[in-house]
Order: C-alpha cells, then structure tokens, then sequence
C-alpha cells in the first residue's frame, strides 16, 4: 500500500468513528430532553 491509500483509509476511518460519536451524542440529547 502506498501513503495516500494509507491516509485516505486513516481519514474514512476517523470521519466514522466521529459520525458515531456525534450520532450518540444527539440520541442522548433528545432522549433527555424527552424524560
């Protein structure tokens, strides 16, 4: 594997671990804005 396929794997990698986060981050405001 060549560097740029190396970052671009490190990139999509770290876009999804955020996606996640920032997903379970707005499911637990909603569910406490709703208790």
């Amino acid at each position: 594997m060549d560097v740029v396929s190396i970052l671009l794997l490190a990139l999509s990698f770290g876009v999804f671990f955020g996606f996640i986060q920032f997903c379970d981050a707005v499911v637990r405001e909603q569910g406490g804005k709703e208790k």
